[in-house]
């Protein structure tokens, strides 16, 4: 453990030695895939001897961390996160030692298939309505009745539970249980405050989705990944979010033009435009919130209903009220964000399960967006916002085109609006202060 305490403290000397301060981040360790011998002792002896396991990483997280909180090493202040929870759903706040800033995760969403990669285990499954249902094998595994046929390929898997190891046990402000272990966004070590949720990883990989995607399709649906994945999670509680990576063959966010020859970035001021669509989408969504201050008193913003005429849906049913289809309606994100006394702005989307679904065959195999879901109409029935002067607009930081927005109603208490969603969020602004 010394030589461990030493390296911590080469490391974040050299860190603030060349930033000039302790304004950054240390992630203990970084996923347990590889490089992970070095955590077992058995592995230095032959033949092996014990090994401490799990208690081990929970010894070097606890002992790193008061040796981060020490004043005397002059890094106290600095936000710390747990690597060991990378690629794992086991890791709580309630179990966490006192002074850990968050639990890390690595959130690549899988390529799951249904009904073929359905899971059936001991766990009996429910019905739409909440009833017990399916039928169980010899071995004591719960098959479902229905198994909905689609792809799940979408950046925030994570949130959606369509498995139980979901990231939504520790951002949800409700209290669950994995083994007996509490997990939720307030539970905490006694005498210490509740650790956050940092994603330190995040990205989608198309051409696992299709090997034959072209480089525009590959960046076309990152950049709409992104957005969302910026606009869901950060919502829904994450306090920090990087994308992985810069460069890289398959997962690369910026555009490869960008690079030069020996792979260094170009020389020069490249301009607003370089880096390619993703980070023209993110450009635009980060000036969307331009001008955002501290609230002190934060509105509750509510979706009180949402309709449509279409009936779009991202799978069918089997007819039945036990096996309903899943409407896009049902999956429709309302992300809102308040930027100040008056100014709201809120990415709405449909929150496709298959980005990788082509939905214009028309369309030439050159053009990524027959990759697009069509726009259609949704109504929105929004609370907590006073729009009887406000201005209301939207905008789509994919394209940077204007969405037109039809306001059906306005009042004190809130607003019905109708606007055409897509599967990439369109920023829906209102600000309560009438025109100058």
């Amino acid at each position: 453990m010394r030589g461990w305490l030493d390296y911590v403290r080469v490391v974040t000397r050299a860190v603030k030695r060349v930033l000039g301060d302790d304004d950054f981040d240390v992630e203990i360790w970084n996923e347990l895939t590889f490089g992970s011998d070095f955590l077992d002792r058995s592995r230095y002896y032959d033949p092996p001897i014990a090994s401490g396991g799990v208690r081990v990483l929970q010894e070097i997280l606890k002992r790193t961390v008061v040796w981060l909180r020490a004043p005397a090493h002059g890094v106290s202040t600095i936000g710390i996160g747990n690597g060991f929870s990378n690629q794992g759903p086991f890791s709580a706040g309630s179990t966490s030692p006192p002074g850990l800033t968050a639990l890390d995760k690595h959130s690549y969403p899988p390529l799951r298939s249904f009904p073929r990669d359905a899971v059936f285990d001991t766990i009996r499954p429910l019905d739409a309505r909440g009833r017990p249902e399916g039928r169980r094998d010899r071995k004591g595994r719960w098959h479902d009745a229905f198994a909905p046929r689609y792809t799940a390929f979408f950046p925030e898997y994570a949130l959606s539970a369509i498995q139980t190891e979901s990231m939504v046990r520790d951002l949800s402000p409700i209290e669950t249980s994995i083994f007996g272990t509490p997990h939720g966004r307030s539970t905490r070590p006694e005498g210490a405050a509740a650790p956050t949720v940092w994603i330190t990883e995040l990205n989608v990989d198309p051409l696992a989705r299709n090997s034959r995607f072209s480089a525009s399709d590959v960046r076309h649906i990152q950049a709409k990944a992104v957005l969302r994945s910026l606009t869901a999670y950060v919502n829904k509680g994450v306090s920090a979010l990087d994308f992985y990576t810069a460069k890289d063959p398959r997962l690369g966010l910026i555009d490869p033009a960008f690079f030069g020859a020996a792979g260094a970035a170009a020389a020069g001021d490249p301009g607003d435009a370089a880096g390619g669509e993703t980070m023209t989408a993110v450009r635009r969504l980060v000036g969307a919130l331009d001008g955002a201050r501290r609230v002190r008193r934060p509105r509750r913003i509510s979706l009180r209903a949402i309709s449509d005429e279409h009936g779009h849906r991202q799978f069918d049913g089997d007819g039945t009220a036990a096996h309903p289809p899943l409407y896009d309606r049902d999956v429709l994100g309302f992300f809102p964000y308040q930027l100040d006394a008056h100014r709201f702005v809120i990415p709405v989307y449909v929150m496709t399960r298959d980005m990788g679904r082509v939905h214009d065959d028309e369309a030439p195999a050159s053009d990524p967006r027959r990759l697009d879901l069509p726009p259609a109409s949704f109504r929105l029935d929004i609370d907590g916002i006073d729009t009887t002067k406000a201005r209301i607009g939207a905008t789509d930081p994919l394209t940077g085109a204007t969405v037109a927005v039809n306001v059906l109603r306005r009042a004190r208490g809130g607003l019905v609006v109708e606007i055409p969603a897509t599967d990439s969020p369109r920023l829906l602004t209102i600000d309560e202060r009438p025109n100058p």
